[in-house]
């Protein structure tokens, strides 16, 4: 066979093995892209729903003025669950200790600005 038989053939194995390596890694990435990018709007969303709801628990706070109101509506605030296990277990007792509301939600308030700059949204 001559040198452009040869050649014809090398490039017709080389461009169907280029094509299915392509076709089999291209999907890949993009799924990793695609997995990244959901990770990251779940994390935002997180972050939204805490402030939501230290901000809603604050105005119930102001409408009824009672010392430790602030700490027990936020233990029992549904969205507190999926804080919970960001705090650390002495950042979470270190809070139940404090007594003064607004020192209470500051210390909250801080510590979702930690877990946000942690998870690099900022």
């Amino acid at each position: 066979m001559s040198d452009t038989v040869w050649a014809t053939i090398d490039g017709g194995i080389a461009g169907v093995v280029t094509g299915g390596l392509s076709s089999l890694i291209a999907p890949w990435a993009n799924w990793q892209i695609d997995k990244r990018r959901q990770r990251l709007k779940h994390k935002q969303y997180l972050v939204a729903l805490w402030r939501d709801m230290l901000g809603s628990v604050l105005k119930d706070c102001e409408a009824n003025p009672s010392k430790g109101y602030y700490w027990s509506r936020i233990e029992r605030h549904p969205t507190f669950t999926s804080l919970r296990p960001q705090l650390k277990s002495e950042t979470y007792q270190e809070m139940k200790q404090i007594g003064i509301d607004e020192e209470c939600h500051m210390f909250l308030v801080k510590k979702v600005g930690e877990i946000e700059r942690k998870w690099e949204l900022l």
